[in-house]
């Protein structure tokens, strides 16, 4: 592999990596504002498919 290519991987993981840390924060936000409407943790949890500990964890 060349180096303008193991470039061009790196761009490609960190863009995708960038991707997924922007869906996991929405999905918390939507997750805070569930809580905020009194929505069961466990309910949440399975919507969001986020564990029950992080949404226990939102504040």
């Amino acid at each position: 592999m060349t180096l303008d290519m193991e470039i061009e991987d790196m761009k490609r993981r960190t863009a995708k990596r960038e991707r997924e840390k922007g869906r996991k924060e929405k999905t918390i936000e939507i997750a805070r504002n569930m809580r905020a409407e009194g929505m069961d943790d466990a309910l949440i949890a399975k919507l969001t498919q986020l564990s029950e500990e992080e949404v226990a964890a939102l504040a």
